[in-house]
């Protein structure tokens, strides 16, 4: 296959994509929605970040907004899961593979999650926390160990002089056990 329509392909479908089968929409964050996966190979379960640059090109086009608008989110969405990449501990995100665009997405790979708190705390058939059903019971003693773990990560964060500046229940992820 000549290089030309090898990095056509590429451009369209993200390599990411290409090695992953994409399950359903477990949670989003902000500008992310988060979907189950599993590496084709190796049957690996993970979670992929998926921001479709559809969405912001449209809601630009009709605020009016400019391309170089439009380019600095994109380059603020890459250099925030970049840097999520760099942060290694038990209590923050494995980012298991790292951040990729194509012309239409930006996609990286993560440990496996169920989803946000805000999700599976308050609501278990919508992304909204309006529900008040929970899809998970959990009792005091995993409540503590959540909140120890949420401690230890912004103790790190600390420690590695990072400000986390949206601390919602919506940016705390519940892993998968495996």
């Amino acid at each position: 296959m000549s290089s030309v329509i090898y990095s056509f392909i590429n451009s369209v479908t993200n390599s990411i994509t290409s090695r992953y089968d994409i399950k359903a929409q477990i949670s989003s964050a902000g500008l992310w929605k988060i979907y189950q996966g599993e590496r084709k190979t190796t049957g690996k379960k993970v979670a992929l970040f998926i921001f479709d640059k559809r969405t912001l090109d449209t809601a630009m086009k009709r605020d009016r907004g400019s391309r170089q608008d439009t380019e600095a989110v994109y380059e603020i969405l890459k250099k925030e899961a970049a840097h999520l990449a760099r942060l290694r501990h038990p209590s923050i995100l494995e980012v298991v593979e790292p951040v990729s665009e194509s012309r239409t997405s930006i996609i990286f790979v993560t440990e496996p999650l169920m989803g946000s708190l805000t999700l599976l705390v308050k609501s278990s058939t919508s992304y909204s926390s309006d529900n008040n059903t929970s899809l998970m019971d959990l009792d005091e003693i995993e409540i503590q160990k959540g909140l120890l773990q949420v401690g230890k990560g912004l103790q790190f964060l600390k420690d590695v002089n990072v400000v986390h500046h949206n601390l919602t229940t919506d940016a705390v992820f519940v892993n998968a056990k495996v």
